[in-house]
């Protein structure tokens, strides 16, 4: 799953998700999915995760902070699927 979120791959994105692949689970860095989706910017692919599992509340998802780094986009979608300011 998290390769096919790397390489903005949603349809196998859904696949995975739909054969019980988390979204949550860490590599070895404690990066998720999700986490990887949300840095390259796959918004279609973040939606989908988000249908799957809640928004956890992990400073690497935190709205600001793609709001800081430039990511308008990405800061908008995330508050759009309940991610909260307020978990930074």
């Amino acid at each position: 799953l998290m390769e096919a979120a790397i390489r903005g791959r949603v349809h196998m994105c859904s696949q995975l998700l739909n054969t019980g692949a988390s979204p949550l689970q860490e590599d070895m860095h404690g990066n998720t999915a999700l986490y990887w989706a949300i840095d390259k910017e796959h918004i279609s692919i973040v939606r989908l995760m988000a249908q799957h599992t809640p928004l956890p509340p992990r400073h690497q998802e935190c709205p600001l902070l793609f709001l800081a780094l430039g990511s308008v986009n990405m800061c908008s979608v995330l508050l759009q699927l309940g991610a909260s300011i307020y978990d930074c």
